[in-house]
């Protein structure tokens, strides 16, 4: 029964990544036919305050894969109220 939390919090955390995806590849779908200065200029203005869904829409744009360390920062803001439960 400990697991429980945990368990919630991934499929909270696998969630909120897979809408988030949804929502920055319909942007790089949008606008992936600009050129890289310019779309990177436009997602720094949409993404000012996270840093990771800007570098998220560069590397969709660049069509690179999403490298596993983004993922695991991005999921890592859902540990933060499990983490002290069990300390």
């Amino acid at each position: 029964m400990w697991a429980l939390p945990f368990v919630d919090n991934l499929f909270i955390a696998v969630e909120a990544w897979q809408k988030r995806l949804a929502e920055v590849q319909y942007v790089v779908d949008e606008h992936g036919h600009w050129a890289r200065k310019d779309f990177a200029i436009k997602m720094q203005t949409s993404y000012k305050d996270d840093r990771l869904l800007f570098a998220l829409a560069m590397q969709l744009w660049q069509d690179k894969p999403i490298q596993d360390r983004m993922i695991r920062n991005f999921m890592m803001q859902f540990d933060q109220g499990i983490k002290g439960q069990f300390e």
